[in-house]
């Protein structure tokens, strides 16, 4: 995404990424369940102040750490369980019912009947 005109960015610099701390995990419990592929998914677990863990993981993560799910074939692969499946749901049926269906305001205007 492109920085604006006075805006910040959130890049942290390269010092930063220098001194991440971070481990990488691939096993049985990263096997992605949502498909017949069930990808071996590996997590790369970072260090961060903001990142709020995953107590409920068959990999736990301790909050302070953010989790990247890589070598997955499809965007399902990014969820790790049907936690985070309820939680996106949740997510995009809230975005669809706040945003004005201009499709179906299209449809309803145009197949309407004359007056």
């Amino acid at each position: 995404q492109a920085v604006g005109a006075g805006a910040r960015s959130r890049f942290r610099g390269f010092a930063a990424i220098s001194a991440l701390d971070y481990h990488a995990a691939t096993s049985a419990d990263t096997v992605c369940p949502w498909c017949e592929m069930h990808c071996q998914r590996s997590f790369i677990d970072v260090a961060v102040d903001e990142g709020a863990g995953r107590p409920w993981s068959k990999v736990k993560l301790d909050p302070g750490w953010l989790r990247l799910i890589v070598n997955n074939a499809c965007p399902k692969g990014l969820l790790e369980n049907a936690h985070e499946v309820k939680a996106v749901k949740n997510e995009l049926d809230r975005l669809r019912d706040e945003t004005l269906d201009t499709a179906q305001l299209v449809q309803d205007q145009a197949f309407r009947a004359p007056r």
